[in-house]
């Protein structure tokens, strides 16, 4: 029974983790864009 619920908590805080991981690249990749964009506006005449 302890190791099932081992397996439970650790699967549990797996899927956590792989959530927050998700949330933090996908906020990195959104403020990278948004750097790259930044700089294209900056070199592109209007």
């Amino acid at each position: 029974m302890l190791a099932r619920l081992t397996q439970a908590l650790l699967q549990e805080a797996r899927d956590e983790l792989a959530l927050t991981l998700r949330d933090v690249v996908a906020e990195a990749v959104s403020q990278e864009l948004m750097r790259h964009r930044s700089e294209l506006d900056r070199l592109e005449p209007h």
